[in-house]
């Protein structure tokens, strides 16, 4: 495979953070930056399935707690996905932060559309996703 060169606009902080991070891998900031690319296509190259593909995997929401949009429609999104979510584990990370750990088999669009409506909720603060295709 063949190395292009590009450029690219990065906040200068998370340039500091890269050129830490390289620095202690004994590595470049090229490697680093190329890396974490590669790490985001391959942790979101599921969207690109077909919608009737069926996955299974985890969704990992960390939240503030006490903010009542976060709470309530957390709630209300699990019911509403209950032919898709099998599992949930709830844990309190400190007193204003809680993780929930979500564990989905279902259709790829409806696996979407859930990952969608929690990114979108007020007081989300991180939403990672680790899904699978399941060949039958």
């Amino acid at each position: 495979m063949s190395t292009v060169r590009t450029s690219i606009s990065i906040k200068k902080e998370i340039l500091d953070i890269v050129d830490k991070l390289a620095r202690e891998l004994n590595t470049t900031r090229s490697h680093v930056i190329m890396s974490a690319i590669e790490s985001y296509i391959m942790d979101r190259s599921w969207v690109l399935g077909k919608d009737e593909d069926l996955v299974c995997g985890v969704l990992i929401i960390l939240y503030e707690t006490g903010h009542h949009e976060a709470d309530t429609k957390l709630t209300l999104i699990q019911h509403e996905y209950e032919d898709v979510i099998r599992a949930v584990l709830h844990v309190h990370v400190t007193k204003t932060t809680c993780m929930e750990v979500i564990v989905v088999k279902g259709k790829l669009k409806d696996v979407k559309r859930l990952a969608n409506s929690l990114e979108g909720i007020k007081g989300v603060l991180s939403l990672k996703y680790c899904i699978y295709p399941v060949s039958e």
